[in-house]
C-alpha cells in the first residue's frame, strides 16, 4: 500500500490546527470498484476506504464532499448519486446552499479556534464545479445581462455566490485580528 505524507500532517506535526472544509476528491467513500467514462470508453475507478478520508490524511476536521460534483442545494453527488455531505467520516445533514455552508464553517473556526496555536485552513469550494447551481436571488441578478445563455447565468450567479462567500471568510480575518502573519493564497480549478 502506497503512503505519502500530507501538507496538512507537516502543518499538524509543527503545532498547527488543520481544518478542511470543502471539496476532498481524493477517495475515502467505501472500498468499492465502480465504472466510469473517459473519451466513451469505460475504466474501472475503485473508491479507497476509511483510510484515505480527509480526518485520517492530516486534517483534525473536514467537512464537505468526497466526491467531485456534487448538487449544491441537496449535496446529491452527480458521480453515484447518494448524499455526499460529511463531517470527519459522519454523514451530514445540513441543509443549505454548499458554498454557504463551508463558508458558515470557515468563519466558525476562525472564530472558534485556539489562539494559542496556528491554524491551517484549506476552503475548496464546489462552486463553480458543475453541475452549477446558485440560488434564484443570485441567478436573478443575470436574468438580464445582455445573453439568454442560461447556462453562462448560472454560472456567474455561481461565481458571485462564491465571491460573497469567501467576502465574509476575508472579512472574519481581517475583523477577527487574525490578518497578522496569515497568508491567504486563492486559486481554482474552474
Amino acid at each position: 500500500l502506497f503512503r505519502s505524507h500530507t501538507l496538512p500532517e507537516t502543518f499538524r506535526a509543527a503545532g498547527y490546527q488543520t481544518r478542511m472544509f470543502g471539496k476532498w476528491h481524493l477517495g475515502g467513500l467505501y472500498n468499492t470498484e465502480t465504472n466510469t467514462l473517459i473519451n466513451g470508453v469505460s475504466w474501472p475507478v475503485i473508491r479507497e476506504n476509511v483510510e484515505y478520508q480527509p480526518q485520517n490524511r492530516g486534517w483534525d476536521l473536514h467537512y464537505g464532499e468526497y466526491t467531485g460534483a456534487i448538487n449544491y442545494l441537496t449535496h446529491v453527488s452527480q458521480e453515484n448519486g447518494s448524499l455526499d455531505w460529511w463531517q470527519n467520516g459522519r454523514t451530514n445533514l445540513d441543509e443549505g446552499w454548499s458554498t454557504d455552508l463551508l463558508a458558515d464553517h470557515a468563519v466558525l473556526s476562525l472564530q472558534e479556534r485556539d489562539p494559542l496555536k496556528p491554524l491551517l485552513i484549506y476552503l475548496a469550494f464546489n462552486a463553480v464545479h458543475g453541475p452549477v447551481s446558485p440560488p434564484a436571488e443570485y441567478l436573478a441578478r443575470y436574468a438580464s445581462i445582455g445573453t439568454t445563455n442560461v447556462n453562462r447565468q448560472k454560472l456567474l450567479a455561481a461565481l458571485e455566490h462564491m465571491d460573497d462567500a469567501l467576502g465574509r471568510v476575508l472579512q472574519q480575518i481581517d475583523g477577527g485580528g487574525n490578518a497578522t502573519n496569515t497568508l491567504v493564497v486563492f486559486f481554482g480549478d474552474n
